[in-house]
């Protein structure tokens, strides 16, 4: 008697993806349970771009004997799922989950091909190619707020008033952390405000523009955080000299007008409000308590800047009608995100997924 072992392929649900790399995807590893992921790297230019898809076994360190092996057993399943890669790293904690620590494991494979490139020119390539994913998809460049309270309306959308709005940003954990205002001293004419921060403020930036803003940017949460507020010059890459010669002659009246701010910042492309690149330039430029930055002991890190945006959902809920909280049923589908870190021409870069 013959009996036929029917084999069911395990089912995979994704956590996490984005277009900022790997260092984006460790604030998604949870170490106490065991994680697979899918990673592009992304090298070079024009006719000398190429790219290496990485596996990724992310096999927490916290995660106990029996639950480790039942999940590890099924990393065959998973790797048939996901389809080929270059090669593929082990990793069992967020510290591992690192440009530097991804290099240094995988320098063999990123080199083999690489002509007359050493393996810091083609980390260097790797981290720029990452800033232009960031600057091609405003909306993954912080995935995490992708999955956190959903979308949040804008103060046009509420019809909020712009003299409202910026008392709101004025405060510490106020239901606005953003706000954008047309060239005109004499009227607070407002363009929009929202509540998720500049990775949600980049989205609405128009090219052909001059604006005026002022971000809150909180870095930890209770009695911990600390918070900076920044001016912020936007102007559009296509905005006309006219226009722009006659906005930029009310800068310092908008200064005055858009108090308190500790730095002021000009940009003029989406790209430049990627979070990590924004908070790493802010580090450089704020000062806390006749301490630079960049002092080990402030922290003020992407980490302490989720903490404090965490805090203020939390504490604005009921403003927004919603719970303020992570939603645990969002999720992305499977194959258009395998096939997203897969297509050369697409933004995202990383994918982090658990067997349901």
């Amino acid at each position: 008697i013959f009996f036929r072992i029917h084999h069911t392929m395990v089912q995979l649900k994704c956590v996490g993806r984005g277009s900022g790399g790997v260092d984006e995807m460790k604030e998604f590893c949870n170490e106490a349970a065991v994680q697979w992921g899918l990673v592009c790297f992304t090298f070079g230019s024009g006719t000398f771009k190429r790219h290496k898809n990485i596996f990724v076994h992310f096999n927490g360190q916290n995660v106990g004997a029996v639950k480790r092996g039942k999940f590890n057993s099924q990393k065959s399943d998973v790797i048939d799922q996901l389809g080929s890669t270059h090669s593929d790293i082990e990793i069992t904690s967020k510290d591992e989950c690192t440009t530097d620590h991804f290099f240094d494991s995988l320098n063999r494979v990123f080199v083999s091909d690489s002509g007359n490139f050493s393996l810091s020119e083609l980390k260097e390539q790797y981290m720029q190619s990452v800033v232009d994913c960031v600057g091609m998809d405003p909306l993954a460049s912080v995935a995490s707020l992708e999955i956190q309270i959903g979308k949040r309306p804008l103060a046009s959308e509420m019809k909020v008033k712009g003299d409202r709005v910026l008392d709101a940003v004025r405060e510490e954990r106020g239901p606005f952390n953003w706000a954008l205002y047309y060239p005109d001293p004499n009227q607070l004419k407002l363009f929009n405000a929202g509540s998720l921060s500049v990775s949600e403020l980049k989205r609405v930036l128009p090219e052909d523009e001059v604006l005026y803003g002022l971000v809150r940017m909180g870095f930890g949460a209770g009695q911990f955080r600390r918070t900076k507020w920044v001016f912020v010059h936007w102007i559009g890459e296509k905005t006309g000299a006219v226009k722009r010669g006659k906005a930029m002659s009310v800068k310092s009246e908008m200064l005055d007008l858009l108090k308190p701010h500790n730095v002021d910042v000009q940009v003029s492309t989406p790209a430049e409000l990627e979070i990590r690149l924004f908070i790493e330039r802010m580090t450089k430029m704020f000062v806390v308590d006749g301490k630079n930055e960049l002092d080990k002991e402030v922290g003020f890190g992407f980490d302490e800047f989720m903490a404090a945006l965490a805090e203020e959902q939390r504490a604005n809920a009921e403003f927004f009608g919603d719970c303020g909280e992570i939603d645990p049923d969002v999720e992305y589908d499977f194959k258009e995100t395998v096939d997203a870190v897969r297509k050369t021409d697409n933004p995202i870069n990383w994918a982090l997924f658990v067997t349901k």
